[in-house]
């Protein structure tokens, strides 16, 4: 009678276990695919320990379309922008450095 009362609080511990180690799975991005109601029922703590394991889908998803979106606006940003305004704002922006530096550079003699 003993063993009978250690195997079903062994079975419903492990159902429970079973239970939220699925639900941690869906929360993963996985669906009844990965089997962890099973895996964690059957194999008990080993089981919930490879539910835990599994990677997390959404948050790999999220970051390839994070990547994705990235490298979209990077090849934006390196299109040249070729306008009068960003010509004479580049070239103003260069005679700036040049009178700054000739301004540090009166009192040094020159090499």
């Amino acid at each position: 009678m003993l063993y009978f009362i250690i195997f079903t609080i062994y079975i419903v511990v492990n159902l429970i276990i079973a239970y939220f180690m699925k639900n941690a799975a869906e929360l993963k991005g996985y669906d009844s695919s990965a089997h962890a109601f099973g895996i964690a029922f059957w194999f008990g703590i080993w089981g919930a320990v490879y539910v835990c394991a599994l990677p997390d889908l959404k948050m790999q998803r999220k970051l390839d379309d994070l990547i994705e979106l990235q490298s979209k606006n990077l090849k934006k940003e390196q299109e040249p922008i070729n306008t009068s305004a960003n010509k004479t704002s580049v070239e103003n922006a260069q005679k700036k450095v040049v009178e700054s530096t000739d301004k540090y550079n009166n009192g040094l003699p020159k090499l």
